[in-house]
């Protein structure tokens, strides 16, 4: 039997325009798929022959709380792990956000794989760091598929030897000074973006590769 599972985060970013003043909401929200069109919030424990032991706990998407202490826009993340975060974000000023992938206690080799849907131009820019590999596959939401490569060159197949505990960035650095984030323009004015990121995990067994274990799986 085929043991596919996602785990995804949302993040939508609802904004409002006043005075060049720009609201983003970011949310998040995990599920386990158990088949191709059966969807079961949150906690879900599968069965110990599976990928892993606790799909709630032990696939996630995270990322570090973003503090504005100066209440000007100048966000910084702190060490503290979060599902979500909340931004007044001005035209011209970046926003430092850095979701991450954590693994853990892997029951067997699997193809890791997000898949982003939303906006990225000129005005709000954003891109994957090298450990990504763009695919041409499509997700069920419309998103880009993205598969995890430890070089960058080729996909990676995660093992329960090497991947006890793993965790992976998904957004590039804008700078040495920002942790992963988007970059936003001094002409920016959308005043509605919607950017969700969503992870799944597919057996590695039985499959020729990436591409046939996520068509087959999701």
């Amino acid at each position: 039997m085929k043991k596919f599972f996602s785990n995804n985060k949302i993040i939508t970013i609802v904004c409002f325009l006043f005075l060049l003043i720009v609201h983003f909401c970011f949310g998040n929200f995990i599920y386990a798929y158990l088949t191709n069109t059966d969807e079961v919030k949150a906690a879900f424990t599968i069965a110990s022959d599976g990928l892993l032991e606790n799909l709630s706990e032990n696939f996630l998407l995270l990322e570090h709380k973003a503090v504005d202490s100066n209440k000007d826009a100048s966000y910084e993340l702190t060490d503290e792990e979060v599902l979500s975060n909340d931004y007044v974000v001005y035209p011209g000023v970046n926003i430092p956000k850095d979701p991450f992938v954590r693994i853990i206690d892997l029951q067997d080799t699997a193809y890791l794989y997000i898949e982003i849907v939303g906006e990225n131009n000129e005005d709000f820019k954003w891109d994957v760091t090298n450990k990504w590999l763009k695919t041409d596959l499509t997700g069920s939401r419309g998103g880009t598929i993205y598969v995890y490569s430890n070089n960058g060159i080729d996909a990676y197949v995660l093992s329960p030897e090497n991947e006890t505990y793993f965790e992976e960035y998904i957004l590039k650095d804008i700078d040495e000074s920002i942790n992963g984030g988007i970059e936003i323009s001094d002409n920016y004015t959308n005043n509605k973006i919607l950017l969700k990121f969503y992870g799944y995990l597919a057996q590695e067994k039985g499959f020729d590769n990436y591409i046939e274990a996520f068509e087959s799986c999701f």
